[in-house]
C-alpha cells in the first residue's frame, strides 16, 4: 500500500463536512503512494518452561537432569547436578515442547515432542540431539515414553492414539496395530513391564487403561468399568507386580495387582502426570501430590501413604543412591532426601528463559496492546506511545481478554475459570489485582471475550471439557460480582466469537468441541441471543457447509459482518437475513479443531485489516477485494491502537503495522 502522510485540514471557512469528506478521499488515494510499515517488536513474553524430564549420567559418573524447555525451537538443557551448573543446552530443531523424556537402557536420552511427533536422541558427550523424525504417518504428538529392553523405547501419541516402538538400527515400528482404543485419539500416558514385555497404556479423552503384548499386538482392557466414565488415564507406572494408574478427572491412581488383575488400593489427590519411583532396595512407592512427597509400601496397602516433606512440582525422580532420592522440579530445583534418617536439602539452578507464543491480544483501557502467553500463561502490555513492553506473572494460558470499563476480564484455560484486573492499580496477584472470577464446571477454553458497557456485563464463549462437545455463553456481572452460564445453546457446538449489536449478543459457533471427539453436527450456526432474558431468539447457517464462524463485528454498512472458514459474510440484524457471502482465502479445518482463527478490524481510513489461515490482508469494504500484505506461518491476531496503528502475533514476535 502506498500512502504519504496525513495533509493538513482545508481552510477554516470549509465546512467541516467537507473536510472530513476530503480528508477520507485523500487518505484513500494516499495508497497508491506509499506502502505500510512493518516494525517487528519481538518477543513480549518470556517463561522458562520445563516440562518432559529424565536422568542420565555422563561419562564421568555424574548424575544430569535432563529436561525439556519450551522455545522456537525448544531444547533440551542439561543440568549437571554435581556441579549446580547447566552443561549443555541443545535445540531440538523443529518442535516447540515435550511433555516428556525418557533415558534408555543405554543411557541414552529420548525426547518425543508435541508439536512435530518427532523422537529426538541424545548421547551424553554428544553435542546435539538429533532428530530421529516423526513417529507414525499423522500422529503430531508424543505424549510419553517408556523404556524397554536393548536401548528399546515405547512411544504414545496423538491424534490417533497409537503405540509405536524405536529400536536403534531398526527404527519405528507400529506395535498397537491401529489406536490402542478404537474411536479414542490420545495415546496419553504409557509403561513398560520389565518381567512380561507387555506394554500398558493411559488413554482418553475417555478414559481406558489397556494392555499390549509387543510380541503379537493383542490388547486386554484393564481399567475397572466403575472408572470408565472419567476422562483420561494421564499416568501409568509398574512396579514388579503393581500397575499405577491416575485416572482423570477423578484425580486418583488405582494401585493393581498384575497377577489378580484386581484393583488392591486408591491412592487419593493425585494430579498431573504422576511423577513417582521405587526404592531400589525394597517395595516403597515414592510420590507427590500437593506439593508434599509421599511414601507407599506395596507391601503393606492397607497402611495407605505417608506424607514426608513438603516438595512442590516435581518433574522427574532417580535414586543418587539406595537412600538417596533425588527430585528435579518445574522451576530448575533440586531437592535430595534421605529416605533413611527423613532429611532433606534443596537447591536451584539458574534456568535460561525463552518467548512464549501469544495466545491472546486486544488493546486495553490503558491504551496498552494486552497480550497472553501459551501454555506457560503469563501477560504483557505493548505500550505504543513509550515503545516499552513490561510483562506480568501469575495468570495462566489467556484464551481471550475483554474489556469493561477500566479492567481486563481474562477467560483462562483450564477448566474455563476467569480472572479481572483492574488497570488503575498496580498488578499485585498478591494483594487480589488480579482476582479471579469463578469457573465453569464442564467448560475448557473460553475462546471468545466481550465487555459490553452499554449492559455493564461481560460475555465469554467457551469450548468444553476433553472428549465432551456444548459450549456455552458464560455471563460476568461485576456489580453483583456474579458469574451465570448456559450450556448448549446450540447443540453439540462451541462458542468461539461474539458481537453485541442492536441490543442482542450476536454468536458465532464451531463444530468442534473439547480435543478428543469428533463433530456431531455438521455446519457452524450465527445466533441471535437476548442477554436480559438469556434467550435464543434466532439461529442460521451463515456459510453452508463451514465449521465454525470465528469472527464477528458490526460492520461499516450497520450490518453484522463475519467470517465462516474461509468466507466473509454479511447478516442484517433487523431482517434477520444473510445478504452477501465474499471468499477471502481458501481455508482447510478439516484435520484440526475449529476454535478460532480470523479477526476483523475497521481502522479509520475505512478500510478493513484482517488477520485468517497465517494471513494479515487489508480488506476492500465496497468492493470486497483482499490484498494481502503478509502470508507467514504463525501470523494470527489482531488489535488497534488508539492511533490506529495496528498489532498481529508472529507466534512469539509481537508484529506492528502502520498504514
Amino acid at each position: 500500500m502506498f500512502m504519504h502522510e496525513p495533509i493538513q485540514p482545508a481552510e477554516a471557512r470549509v465546512g467541516r463536512s467537507i473536510r472530513v469528506g476530503i480528508f477520507i478521499f485523500l487518505f484513500a488515494i494516499s495508497s497508491l503512494v506509499r506502502a505500510g510499515q512493518f516494525v517487528n517488536l519481538g518477543p513480549q513474553i518470556t517463561a522458562s518452561t520445563l516440562i518432559g524430564t529424565t536422568f542420565t549420567r555422563d561419562r564421568a559418573g555424574n548424575l544430569l537432569a535432563c529436561s525439556v524447555m519450551r522455545g522456537q525451537p525448544a531444547k533440551l538443557v542439561v543440568f549437571d547436578l554435581q556441579s549446580g551448573k547447566i552443561q549443555k543446552i541443545l535445540p531440538l530443531v523443529g518442535a516447540e515442547g515435550a511433555w516428556n523424556a525418557v533415558t534408555a537402557s543405554d543411557h541414552s536420552v529420548y525426547v518425543g515432542t508435541d508439536s512435530n511427533g518427532h523422537l529426538y536422541r541424545w548421547t551424553p558427550g554428544e553435542d546435539e540431539a538429533k532428530d530421529l523424525g516423526q513417529v507414525y504417518p499423522g500422529q503430531t504428538w508424543v505424549w510419553d515414553l517408556a523404556a524397554g529392553k536393548d536401548g528399546e523405547v515405547f512411544l504414545a501419541t496423538y491424534n490417533g492414539c497409537r503405540v509405536v516402538r524405536y529400536r536403534p538400527g531398526e527404527g519405528f515400528k507400529e506395535i498397537s496395530n491401529g489406536p490402542a482404543t478404537p474411536g479414542e485419539e490420545y495415546a496419553r500416558a504409557i509403561a513398560y513391564d520389565n518381567g512380561t514385555g507387555k506394554i500398558y497404556v493411559g488413554v482418553g479423552s475417555h478414559a481406558h487403561l489397556v494392555e499390549i503384548d509387543p510380541a503379537t499386538s493383542i490388547k486386554r482392557e484393564m481399567l475397572p468399568p466403575e472408572y470408565a466414565d472419567q476422562e483420561f488415564v494421564y499416568g501409568v507406572n509398574v512396579f514388579g507386580n503393581h500397575l499405577f494408574a491416575l485416572v482423570t478427572n477423578l484425580d486418583k491412581s488405582v494401585v493393581i495387582n498384575l497377577k489378580t488383575r484386581k484393583v488392591e488400593t486408591v491412592l487419593p489427590h493425585m494430579s498431573g502426570q504422576q511423577v513417582m519411583t521405587k526404592s531400589p532396595v525394597n517395595d516403597k512407592v515414592y510420590y507427590v501430590v500437593a506439593g508434599h512427597l509421599q511414601m507407599f509400601d506395596m507391601s503393606k496397602p492397607a497402611d495407605g501413604p505417608t506424607e514426608l516433606i513438603s516438595c512442590p512440582d516435581p518433574l522427574a525422580m532417580t535414586w543418587q543412591d539406595n537412600t538417596t532420592l533425588v527430585l528435579f522440579t518445574k522451576h530448575a530445583g533440586v531437592v535430595l532426601y534421605d529416605v533413611t534418617t527423613g532429611k532433606s536439602t534443596a537447591r536451584d539452578f539458574e534456568k535460561p528463559s525463552e518467548p512464549v507464543v501469544i495466545q491472546s491480544m486486544t488493546l486495553g483501557p490503558d491504551g496498552r496492546i494486552w497480550m497472553g502467553g501459551y501454555l506457560s500463561g503469563g501477560n504483557a502490555a505493548y505500550d505504543p506511545d513509550k515503545k516499552i513492553s513490561t510483562e506480568y506473572k501469575g495468570l495462566s494460558q489467556a484464551e481471550s481478554i475483554a474489556v469493561l470499563g477500566d479492567s481486563l476480564y481474562f477467560g483462562l484455560y483450564p477448566h474455563g475459570h476467569f480472572a479481572a484486573y483492574s488497570t488503575s492499580k498496580p498488578w499485585a496477584v498478591a494483594k487480589n489485582n488480579p482476582h479471579q472470577l469463578g469457573a465453569i464446571d464442564g467448560q475448557s477454553r473460553p475462546f471468545a471475550g466481550l465487555g459490553v458497557q452499554e449492559l455493564q456485563k461481560v460475555f465469554f464463549g467457551t469450548v468444553p471439557e476433553y472428549g465432551t462437545l456444548g459450549g456455552g455463553i458464560a455471563t460476568y456481572d461485576p456489580a453483583q460480582n456474579k458469574l451465570d452460564f448456559q450450556r448448549n445453546i446450540i447443540p453439540d457446538q462451541s462458542i468461539i466469537s461474539l458481537a453485541y449489536t442492536h441490543g442482542l449478543i450476536a454468536a458465532g459457533t464451531s463444530i468442534s468441541g473439547g480435543l478428543g471427539i469428533k463433530p456431531s453436527q455438521h455446519e457452524a450456526k450465527l445466533f441471535l441471543w437476548n442477554p436480559q432474558t438469556h434467550e435464543k431468539i434466532f439461529e442460521t447457517v451463515p456459510v453452508p457447509a463451514a465449521g465454525g464462524v470465528s469472527c464477528l463485528i458490526n460492520g461499516p454498512d450497520g450490518n453484522l459482518w463475519g467470517v465462516a472458514d474461509g468466507t466473509l459474510f454479511i447478516f442484517d440484524v433487523s431482517h434477520r437475513q444473510i445478504l452477501s457471502r465474499h471468499k477471502l482465502v481458501d481455508t482447510d479445518y478439516s484435520q484440526k479443531s475449529i476454535w478460532r482463527d480470523a479477526t476483523l478490524i475497521i481502522h479509520p481510513s475505512g478500510q478493513i485489516y484482517g488477520t485468517l489461515d497465517n494471513k494479515f490482508f487489508r480488506l476492500d469494504p465496497a468492493s470486497k477485494q483482499v490484498t494481502i500484505l503478509r502470508d507467514s506461518k504463525g501470523v494470527s491476531l489482531l488489535a488497534m491502537d488508539h492511533t490506529g496503528r495496528l498489532y498481529f502475533r508472529q507466534t512469539v514476535d509481537l508484529w506492528q503495522y502502520i498504514p
